[in-house]
Parts: C-alpha cells; sequence; structure tokens
C-alpha cells in the first residue's frame, strides 16, 4: 500500500514530459501557466541554479534528475499535510492519483478543491471525479491529464484497490 517511487515517477513523467532540443538537452520552457520551468515539470524558483535563465536555455540532465526526485517527494509530503495520517495506507492507484495532481498543482491549488477532497475522503470517487471535470484546471489549463486522473477516480468506485 501507498506510494511505488518507480511507478509514480514513470507516471508523472509521462504527463509532464520532457522538452528537448535535438541533441536530447533539457530545455528551459513556459508552462501552461507562463512559468519558466525545466526539465520535468519543475517550476524554476529563486534559489534554484537555474533562477536567472531564459526560455531556451539547457539544464544537465543530473539537475533534471535532483529537481524531480524531490518535487516528487515534495507532492507526497502535501499529501500528506492534506490527506492526513491514512494517506499512507492509500491503495497504490489512490496514491498515486492525488500525488500526480500535488505535483502539477502544489499543495495549495490541491487544497483548494474543497469538495474533490472531501469526496476523495469518503470514497465518494464519483462525485470526487465530477468536481475534477468541473474545475479550471480540466476545463482550460492541462484537459487531457485532468480528465485521465478523473477517469482513474471513477475506476476506484468500481475497485478500490
Amino acid at each position: 500500500m501507498g506510494v511505488n517511487l518507480d511507478q509514480l515517477y514513470e507516471e508523472i513523467k509521462s504527463d509532464e514530459g520532457l522538452v528537448t532540443n535535438d541533441e536530447g538537452e533539457s530545455l528551459i520552457y513556459r508552462c501552461t501557466e507562463g512559468y519558466l520551468t525545466c526539465g520535468i515539470g519543475h517550476k524554476i524558483v529563486e534559489g534554484d541554479a537555474e533562477y536567472g535563465f531564459v526560455e531556451g536555455d539547457t539544464v544537465p540532465m543530473d539537475s533534471v534528475k535532483q529537481h524531480f526526485e524531490k518535487d516528487v517527494q515534495t507532492a507526497i509530503e502535501d499529501c500528506r499535510a492534506i490527506y492526513g495520517d491514512g494517506f499512507d495506507s492509500w491503495s497504490e492507484e489512490r496514491c498515486h492519483i492525488v500525488t500526480n495532481m500535488a505535483f502539477q498543482l502544489g499543495r495549495k491549488g490541491l487544497s483548494s478543491f474543497k469538495k474533490f477532497n472531501a469526496y476523495y475522503l469518503e470514497e465518494a470517487y464519483g462525485a470526487a471525479s465530477l468536481e475534477m471535470q468541473d474545475s479550471r484546471w480540466c476545463l482550460h489549463q492541462t484537459p487531457n491529464r485532468a480528465k485521465r486522473l478523473s477517469e482513474r477516480v471513477l475506476a476506484l468506485a468500481n475497485d478500490p484497490r
């Protein structure tokens, strides 16, 4: 039960993607919200070695890996803060869905899904899925990812694992 890090890394990597140049070097790019980003969905913030870089600059792959591993751990900690001690006893699938959301949205963003979080805690997965679909995140920001995750939530109703 809980998080399978290897599988979670692959899921998030698949959703986030990795922007590279023709030589396979990671490039700094702007995410859907317009923030400078590098590697696998890492929002560049003050204190990062890449702070001050511009769109199109390259980032070493060892930095990409370090950011990604740290960001996944942050997302897991965010879920523990939002969902409490029970989070670690949930099924992998249940943990992975919200950790994926926390990776993209951050603690503040995921916390703002008040009705979704309440339904998810109650295991009311149909209602939780509908809340996901009725959001700016799903309708305007990253609709494909949001719909995939909402379908996975809905599947929990039939197979809560």
